[in-house]
C-alpha cells in the first residue's frame, strides 16, 4: 500500500483507567501488514458530565500523564486537544457558526474531533473510539487496501466503515448503501470533506443541534455523496456498550479472546458486544 495514513484514536478523561492497555490493543491489532504515518490521540477537553458516563474516577491530570507515558514509548506520535480559539474556529470552518460549543447539546463531542482530523498530515484518516475491540482473522489482510480501492473507485464516497463479525469464514459482502458515516469507525477522506463545507448546524442555547457525523449525513443528502460499509470480514471491530464497561475484567477476558480469534458465535452480525462472561469464556 503507497498511501500514507493518520491513525486518529479519540478518548476522554472517563477513559484514563484503560487508555494504556486499549492503544497497545489498536495498535497491535491494526499494525500489520499495512503501517501508520502517524499515530495520534485526540482528546475530549470535556472533563465531566458526560454522555453514558461510566467512570467518575478519571481527571485530567492523569490523563495527560498515560499519554506522555504512550508518547514516549513510541506507542503514538502525539496526542492533542483544541483551545478555545481552536474551537470558534472550528465551528466556524466546519459550520459557518459563531460558536463556542465543544459538544451537541445531547453531549455528543465535535471539536475535538474535527480538531484531530484538521491536525492530521495525511488526507486519509483512520479514526476510532479507544474502546474499539478489533479481531484480526487474518494479519495478512490488508483491510487498507480494500477501503482505499472504494474511494479511489467512487469519488461520491467521503468514509468507509470498518467491517464487523460475520463469522470465522472468510465472507466478503460488496460495500453498499449510503449510511452516516461510522463514528465508531471508519476511513475518511479529508480532502473531500472539506470540499463539503461548511455543514449544515445550530448553535442552540445548550449546545450545538448535530454531531459532525450527523452532520456530514445531512450534507450527504443534500448533495449525492456517500458513506458505504461492506467488505471483508477477515478484519473487524466489536464496540462495547457502556454499561459493560462496569466490569473491567469482562472486557479483559473479551480483548484476550479476541485477540487469540476465541469468539462466540452469539457475536456474528452484531456491532455491539453480545454475549456473556460465560459465553466468553466457555
Amino acid at each position: 500500500m503507497n498511501h500514507k495514513v493518520s491513525l486518529i484514536i479519540k478518548a476522554c478523561v472517563q477513559d484514563v483507567d484503560v487508555l494504556y492497555r486499549n492503544v497497545k490493543h489498536i495498535t497491535k491489532q491494526l499494525s500489520n501488514p499495512d503501517n501508520f504515518d502517524e499515530v495520534i490521540l485526540g482528546l475530549d477537553v470535556k472533563e465531566k458530565d458526560f454522555l453514558r458516563q461510566y467512570n467518575s474516577e478519571g481527571n485530567w491530570e492523569r490523563l495527560i500523564s498515560v499519554c506522555c507515558k504512550l508518547k514516549n514509548e513510541g506507542l503514538v506520535s502525539d496526542f492533542i486537544y483544541p483551545s478555545e480559539n481552536d474551537i470558534t474556529e472550528i465551528n466556524s470552518r466546519w459550520f459557518g457558526l459563531n460558536s463556542k460549543h465543544t459538544h451537541t447539546f445531547k453531549k455528543v463531542p465535535v471539536a475535538a474531533q474535527l480538531f484531530a482530523f484538521e491536525r492530521a498530515k495525511n488526507n486519509l484518516i483512520l479514526q476510532l473510539d479507544i474502546d474499539i475491540i478489533i479481531g484480526r482473522l487474518s494479519h495478512s489482510h490488508s483491510f487498507l487496501t480494500d477501503m482505499i480501492k472504494e474511494l479511489e473507485n467512487n469519488k461520491e464516497i467521503v468514509s468507509v466503515g470498518f467491517n464487523i463479525f460475520h463469522g470465522k469464514g472468510h465472507f466478503f459482502k460488496p460495500y453498499f448503501g449510503n449510511f452516516v458515516p461510522e463514528v465508531r469507525f471508519c476511513l475518511l477522506s479529508k480532502e473531500r470533506i472539506f470540499q463539503l463545507l461548511p455543514l449544515p448546524n445550530k448553535s442552540l442555547e445548550t449546545g450545538l443541534d448535530l454531531s459532525w457525523y450527523r452532520s456530514i449525513e445531512k450534507k450527504q443528502k443534500e448533495t449525492g455523496k456517500i458513506s458505504i460499509r461492506g467488505g471483508d470480514s477477515r478484519s473487524f471491530f466489536i464496540h462495547p456498550q457502556n454499561n459493560t464497561k462496569k466490569d473491567p475484567s469482562f472486557l479483559e477476558l473479551v480483548i484476550k479472546r479476541v485477540e487469540q480469534n476465541i469468539i462466540p458465535d452469539k457475536q456474528i452480525g452484531n456491532v455491539d458486544l453480545a454475549g456473556t462472561y460465560n459465553d466468553w469464556n466457555s
